[in-house]
């Protein structure tokens, strides 16, 4: 767990959204189309090109 993830009292630290980003993953390399993988989650393409 990161100092970043204790101090902000995440628990699980990065590991909590380690589901979401392999699915965001995986469908982005299923379907090549970012902004249908954007939507789908509830994002932006550029927060998808963030992580």
């Amino acid at each position: 767990m990161s100092d970043l993830s204790l101090k902000a009292g995440i628990p699980g630290g990065s590991r909590q959204n380690a589901l979401r980003h392999s699915f965001i993953s995986y469908r982005m390399a299923e379907t090549g189309d970012i902004a249908r993988t954007a939507f789908e989650p509830g994002n932006s393409p550029k927060m998808i090109f963030h992580h």
